[in-house]
């Protein structure tokens, strides 16, 4: 019992050296101090290192959960055109209507400008790519930060197009009832073609481009004893000269797939009307995620890594309900949302809910940055264009506003 004794009295001891630098019997002063010293300053310098984590961690939830309740506006322009529409491109505004396009930095600053004349334009961007096509007409146009790229007509009425970040198109034509998948490249060549039997395939639904312009992946609406259903066929252009474009071909039943798109690193989902599915391999593209969704579908909205659903609230206390998932169909939040809204953007880790007179704010994370009026007139779309920065045209101003 005395040797345990004496060895529980020896570790004590040695304990008692480390934490405090005490010495040894025997042992000399100065070393003593100069382990003391040393010990003090990693103990000092240990306790700054953890405060700093911690402040970065404090400093940062508060940031990414901070909420506003104000605005302020910061620039105001005199808004004469009510008829075009908005959207940001890497930082910048395009403003389109039917008689032409223009690019804008985001001090309103003009880039380019061009003129043409469409009935129903539509745009689709890739990058720093944009693709303006008269859906319903003939005419493609294509420009980037720089200005023009290429300019011209389809042989057929253009149901859909998409571009590449090469300025690649594929473009989904009308032949009086059925269809015919072109491919150009920006200066309107036909680089390959595929002809769409609508009794062998069906009626297209939705399109997609990757982003080098190498597959292209289509969904079809089929109609099969009287039950509908969908069929999604990937296609392969890296060889032009080839007959056999098609890669694979999956068919869904009872139910109908609106959305396709291509995501940064290859991923594609396709949205169903009652859930998405996520395929991975561009050689041969393979579901590798499917989520079902128990709810209607209200809204669907996307950018190049996020995708967003809305439905009604299962909360009696709030009108809507919205989830976010990335690229790889991972859910990343849940939120609920109360504004009646008519449009919804999704930008730079931000969605922008918004109606005439009322917009809401939230971070993909499902944090409400901001909800309320904003009394400046009425609102047709508001687009973020830095921190706690957002351009809102009006009837009456084009508005830079910051929240406070």
């Amino acid at each position: 019992m005395g040797v345990l004794a004496e060895k529980i009295k020896k570790w004590f001891g040695q304990l008692k050296m480390k934490i405090t630098g005490a010495g040894a019997p025997g042992e000399d002063e100065y070393d003593v101090r100069l382990r003391q010293h040393r010990r003090t300053t990693y103990i000092r310098t240990a306790l700054i290192c953890a405060a700093g984590i911690l402040l970065f961690f404090v400093i940062r939830y508060m940031v990414i959960h901070h909420s506003y309740s104000s605005y302020e506006v910061i620039e105001s322009e005199e808004q004469m055109d009510t008829i075009s529409t908005y959207r940001t491109v890497n930082g910048n505004v395009l403003r389109y209507s039917s008689d032409g396009a223009s690019l804008l930095k985001r001090d309103m600053q003009e880039i380019w400008s061009y003129a043409f004349n469409m009935t129903q334009p539509v745009v689709d961007v890739c990058g720093d790519t944009i693709l303006i096509y008269d859906k319903r007409g003939t005419l493609i146009h294509i420009c980037n930060s720089k200005g023009a790229v290429g300019s011209f007509n389809a042989n057929m009425p253009i149901l859909s197009a998409r571009v590449s970040k090469g300025g690649t198109v594929a473009a989904i034509l009308d032949m009086q009832g059925e269809s015919e998948i072109q491919y150009y490249n920006a200066q309107g060549q036909v680089i390959a073609a595929v002809n769409v039997s609508a009794r062998e395939t069906g009626s297209p639904a939705a399109l997609a481009i990757s982003d080098d312009g190498k597959y292209l992946a289509v969904s079809y609406v089929t109609v099969s004893g009287g039950a509908v259903g969908s069929k999604l066929v990937f296609y392969d252009f890296r060889d032009s000269a080839s007959d056999e474009h098609v890669l694979v071909t999956q068919e869904f039943s009872g139910t109908i797939v609106p959305e396709l798109m291509y995501f940064d690193g290859g991923a594609v989902m396709a949205v169903r009307d009652n859930g998405f599915t996520v395929y991975r391999g561009e050689e041969e593209p393979k579901a590798v995620k499917t989520v079902d969704f128990a709810d209607e579908i209200e809204s669907c909205f996307y950018d190049d890594k996020y995708i967003g659903f809305i439905f009604s609230s299962d909360d009696p206390k709030h009108r809507y309900r919205m989830e976010i998932y990335n690229s790889a169909g991972k859910f990343v939040s849940k939120s609920y949302v109360d504004i009646i809204y008519d449009r919804i953007h999704i930008c730079d880790n931000e969605i922008l809910l918004g109606n005439s007179s009322q917009a809401a704010v939230y971070t993909t994370r499902g944090v409400c940055r901001y909800e309320g009026s904003l009394d400046e007139g009425t609102i047709y779309d508001m687009l973020k264009l830095g921190r706690n920065k957002y351009f809102v045209i009006t009837d009456m101003n084009a508005l830079m506003v910051r929240l406070t």
